[in-house]
């Protein structure tokens, strides 16, 4: 657990964590997690998780599979009413467990595209949460992971063809935030949800 501000200053002890992210330790690597104020310095700490039921959960792998589906549908397969049901899901809502609704497309029908996923390793002296800004304001980007480890955050993107995946990993390197990248391009995809186009891998 964390100390409190007067405990810190009894031991004579002030935690700096922007000087050690400046350093490149591995806090500068879990930037994203919620700032907790201590003594006019910030400690970095994870968010508490939620604490979920059975129904919860059931209610959740359901919403995944189909985002479309009704409130009355879910309730049917949970066993409840509707009303409950909705109370729930405005819960799960309120609380950030369920970030967004979204839909599943078939690029290969849109158009030609390739996708591939960029590892990056960063300068030392670099700022995460820049450099993850940086990287995700190119509109080929479509995921950033940040990562413990001897690569720093894998890009996942999405091109047209060899030539414009090229442009966006030179734009990558010039950026000068970034030391070194590896390029790993997609053949084919498998995904546990209801919009993949392959079935389950044999055991």
């Amino acid at each position: 657990m964390f100390q409190s501000t007067q405990a810190q200053r009894r031991d004579g002890k002030h935690l700096n964590f922007s000087h050690r992210a400046r350093k490149g330790g591995f806090v500068a690597r879990i930037e994203r997690f919620a700032h907790v104020t201590c003594g006019g310095r910030y400690l970095e700490a994870m968010t508490q998780p939620v604490l979920l039921d059975e129904t919860d959960h059931r209610i959740l792998e359901l919403l995944s599979e189909d985002a479309r589906r009704t409130v009355a549908d879910i309730a049917a397969r949970v066993a409840l009413s509707p009303a409950p049901v909705k109370r729930r899901i405005d819960r799960l809502a309120r609380l950030g467990v369920i970030k967004g609704y979204t839909v599943v497309l078939d690029h290969a029908k849109i158009g030609e595209s390739i996708e591939a996923f960029t590892e990056l390793r960063f300068a030392g002296s670099g700022d995460v949460d820049e450099i993850v800004a940086t990287v995700a304001a190119l509109p080929e980007v479509q995921e950033v992971y940040t990562l413990a480890g001897d690569t720093d955050a894998i890009v996942r993107t999405r091109v047209d063809d060899v030539e414009h995946l090229k442009r966006v990993v030179n734009v990558l390197r010039r950026s000068g935030k970034i030391t070194g990248t590896r390029t790993l391009i997609v053949l084919d995809r498998w995904a546990r949800d209801a919009g993949s186009d392959f079935a389950a891998p044999s055991r």
